[in-house]
C-alpha cells in the first residue's frame, strides 16, 4: 500500500497543470508528436520539424517567423523523410493525437502531447522500485521511489514527451527482466530500445557484455545477436525509407 501510495503521488504531482508547467522547451514534443501522426499514415515518410539544415537533402520547407528581431526568431524546418531519431519514439508520443484524430502540422493541445510522457512515468516510478528493491532491498527501493517521485526536477521534467521519457521504464523492465535471468524477454525488451533512440542500440551490447562476464555464454550470444539485429534491422528501414537521407543524418 506503502509503494502504490508513493506512485500515485508521484502521478499526481506529474498531472498537476501538467498542461501548464514548464512553459518552455515545448517544441520537442509537438515535433515529435507531428512525426509520430505521419508515422502511423506512412511509416517510410514521417515529415516533422528537423533540427537539420544546411545542405539537408529531405529539406521541403522552410519558414521563418520574423527574422528581422533577432530576439523573436522562430524557424520551422520541413523534412521528409524526418529521420533524425528513430520511428518508434515518435510513434509512441503522437499515437494519442492520432486516436483522437488530429493532424501534423497543426496546433496540438499540450495535455494530449504529454499525455505519453505522463503515462511513461507511472512505469518509470514502479520499475525504479522493482529495481531498487531487487538490487539492495525494500527500504533501499522505497527511498528510491520517494525521491524519484518527489523531487521537482523529475516531476518536472517527466510532464515532457522526450524520448528519454519513452526509453527509460524499456531501460528499466530490460534490467529488471535480465536480473531475474528471463533473457528472451530482456531480449524483446532491448530489441526497441535502439529504435526509440541511437543510444538505446548499446542496451543489448551491454546486458551482452554482462552476460559474458557472467560466463552466461548461451545467454551472452543471444543478447548480442538481439542487438546487431536491431542495429541492422534500423539501418534496413532508413536506407529504404531514403537512402541519401539517411546517410546525411548518420
Amino acid at each position: 500500500m506503502l509503494v502504490w501510495a508513493l506512485i500515485l503521488l508521484g502521478v499526481s504531482l506529474r498531472s498537476f497543470k501538467a498542461d501548464v508547467y514548464p512553459v518552455d522547451n515545448n517544441d520537442d514534443g509537438l515535433f515529435y508528436t507531428w512525426a509520430g501522426i505521419s508515422f502511423w499514415e506512412n511509416p517510410m515518410q514521417p515529415i516533422t520539424h528537423s533540427i537539420f539544415e544546411a545542405d539537408n537533402p529531405s529539406l521541403i520547407w522552410r519558414s521563418q517567423f520574423m527574422d528581422f528581431i533577432p530576439i523573436e526568431r522562430f524557424g520551422i524546418k520541413m523534412v521528409r523523410p524526418w529521420l533524425d531519431h528513430p520511428p518508434l519514439g515518435a510513434a509512441l508520443i503522437g499515437l494519442p493525437a492520432k486516436l483522437l484524430g488530429y493532424h501534423g502540422f497543426g496546433p496540438i493541445p499540450q495535455l494530449i502531447v504529454r499525455f505519453p510522457a505522463l503515462v511513461a512515468s507511472i512505469f518509470t516510478l514502479w520499475l525504479t522500485y522493482v529495481l531498487g528493491k531487487n538490487l539492495f532491498g525494500e527500504s533501499v527501493g522505497r527511498l528510491s521511489l520517494l525521491f524519484l517521485a518527489t523531487v521537482p526536477y523529475y516531476v518536472v521534467a517527466h510532464r515532457q514527451s522526450f524520448l528519454e521519457n519513452i526509453l527509460t521504464p524499456l531501460f528499466l523492465g530490460s534490467l529488471i527482466l535480465l536480473r531475474k535471468n528471463k533473457i528472451i524477454l530482456a531480449a524483446i525488451l532491448a530489441f526497441f530500445c535502439g529504435w526509440i533512440k541511437i543510444p538505446g542500440f548499446a542496451v543489448p551490447l551491454m546486458m551482452a557484455l554482462w552476460l559474458w562476464r557472467k560466463q552466461q555464454v548461451k545467454s551472452a550470444v543471444i543478447m548480442l545477436a538481439t542487438g546487431i539485429v536491431s542495429i541492422l534491422s534500423y539501418l534496413a528501414y532508413g536506407l529504404l525509407a531514403g537512402k541519401e537521407a539517411f546517410l546525411f543524418i548518420l
